[in-house]
């Protein structure tokens, strides 16, 4: 019975390899959910989708605002997902984590999977009076909340992302009430690692960055070394929306002159166009990539993808399709994917994938989108890409029944893996030479091969499966390195190559104290 066992995981394993290995970027994968989509039903209130992440285990985390089926707000809740698809029954109350209070969709991951959610502090009127971060740890269990009022005018929360240290930025909008014209502005607010305000940061945590970022929501995204992007709109009272302008903000809350052109860059409104700031994220080099919606009397509503260079100057604006978005992700080799629905498609949710060089990806799905059809109206209102490469999509469906419709979770396959290859190594003897055979998980992401021994350097092509011939030395040290920039370094002790033994059987006794697993006994008759 345990070898049958056996003999079936090994099978389900070889087969889950297999097909992560020949899967088409944009197809569905079939080992998440029901056929690469988990649907979670909650039988008191449904979820709106805002915010989806994985954990470093590969677990997913959604985060949304709760309503009733009357429409009635409820509060917002968090569920966490099996890397399998099914709801997590150990995260908070039984897979979710509910939240009294209104946090307004406003979250970013911290360090080890937790999560930081900022809300809006109102007064009995209803009048913005500060923010307050609530804390959860990655099992969903709430850590605490830290609060922070507001001195004067009218502030917005706006967005909140997660820093290198541990800690987090938060942004508010404050339009004065009053003619103080010098308090408006774009207030950061820096909270540390032991979940309090910041005080070496700015005046007491907080830092005004002044206008032209004091309208519309501003949005940040960390660039590497901490630096801080800040992108939002200069509005166009004629037309509605507006230029959209970025600048820089160093780790100590000052903004970067050097940035752009006086410390903006400005991506301009076309005539009797509509323009929204959607989303926007850093590269790994600290490139602004922006996620645009566009609308126009002539052409309806598109959207595209602006793409600055480390300096802030505009290096692109490249078309992406016909249709609305709302979420932005890059991959490991800085492809933006995007999450919306297609113009005229309003019963299939999409997820498009966008190259570096502004063109769609032919590869992915059906011509760089890839669709979802539903009986219910979708909502596609999240989006991440996992360590694996693999893509998660959270969509809120929306049906005509008094009954509360369910949430669901898209995987899909997306190519780009960026955890490092895994490698295998097995010693052998040719004859009275050692050998080492290697086995890399995937051929396509290796990049180079590094072997040494002895201090001298191995023949090694950069293949899947290769066996290294080893003279000198006792310990052999295998770099492999992948496309992506991560790297694998295994190393092992080399044992000396003694002559063929005898064929001849022997006796094996108890007294020679082997593992009784590892005894092959053979009589000798």
């Amino acid at each position: 019975m345990r070898l049958l066992w056996l003999i079936g995981a090994v099978g389900i394993s070889v087969a889950v390899s297999a097909s992560a290995a020949t899967a088409r970027p944009g197809t569905l994968d079939p080992t998440f959910g029901e056929a690469g989509v988990a649907t979670i039903r909650d039988p008191f209130v449904e979820l709106v989708p805002s915010f989806i992440a994985e954990q470093p285990d590969g677990r997913p985390l959604v985060f949304g605002q709760l309503q009733f089926p009357t429409g009635r707000h409820a509060s917002a809740a968090v569920y966490r997902l099996t890397a399998r698809g099914r709801l997590d029954r150990s995260f908070g109350d039984g897979g979710r984590a509910l939240l009294e209070e209104s946090p307004g969709g406003h979250v970013a991951m911290t360090d080890g999977g937790g999560l930081a959610i900022a809300s809006q502090l109102v007064d009995e009127t209803t009048a913005p009076v500060g923010i307050s971060v609530t804390w959860l740890d990655r099992d969903g269990r709430r850590l605490g909340a830290t609060p922070a009022r507001f001195s004067r005018g009218s502030h917005a929360l706006s967005d909140i992302v997660a820093l290198p240290d541990g800690g987090v930025m938060v942004a508010t909008s404050n339009r004065p009430t009053d003619s103080r014209a010098a308090d408006a502005g774009v207030e950061l607010i820096r909270f540390s690692a032991a979940r309090s305000v910041d005080a070496a940061f700015g005046l007491g945590g907080r830092v005004l960055v002044k206008p032209p970022y004091a309208f519309g929501e501003p949005k940040l995204a960390v660039a590497p070394g901490g630096a801080l992007l800040l992108a939002s709109h200069e509005p166009n009272i004629e037309e509605g929306g507006g230029n959209i302008v970025l600048g820089r903000v160093t780790p100590t809350g000052s903004q970067d002159l050097t940035y752009g052109s006086a410390g903006t860059t400005v991506i301009p409104q076309a005539p009797r166009q509509f323009q929204q700031l959607n989303d926007f994220e850093a590269d790994a080099r600290g490139r602004a990539v922006v996620l645009v919606s566009r609308l126009s009397a002539d052409a309806g509503f598109s959207w595209s993808v602006a793409r600055l260079d480390e300096a802030g100057g505009l290096v692109r604006d490249a078309h992406g399709a016909s249709g609305l978005v709302f979420d932005l992700a890059l991959e490991s080799d800085g492809d933006a994917i995007a999450t919306g629905m297609r113009d005229g498609s309003d019963s299939a949710s999409t997820v498009f994938r966008q190259l570096g060089t502004g063109r769609a990806d032919g590869t992915f799905g059906r011509s760089g989108a890839a669709e979802r059809r539903f009986r219910s109206e979708p909502f596609p209102f999240a989006l991440a890409v996992q360590r694996d490469g693999r893509i998660i999509q959270g969509v809120a469906l929306r049906g005509r029944g008094a009954q509360p419709d369910p949430f669901v979770v898209l995987r899909f396959w997306g190519g780009h893996d960026t955890r490092p290859p895994l490698v295998r190594l097995r010693r052998g003897c040719g004859g009275r030479v050692r050998t080492v055979r290697v086995r890399i998980s995937d051929r396509s992401r290796i990049a180079a091969i590094d072997a040494r021994a002895g201090g001298r350097a191995l023949r090694a092509r950069a293949q899947k499966r290769l066996t290294l011939r080893i003279r000198r030395g006792r310990r052999l040290r295998l770099t492999v390195y992948d496309r992506s920039g991560n790297r694998t370094t295994r190393r092992l002790a080399l044992r000396p190559c003694s002559a063929q033994r005898s064929s001849r059987s022997r006796s094996t006794t108890a007294s020679e104290r082997l593992p009784l697993r590892s005894v092959a006994m053979r009589m000798r008759k």
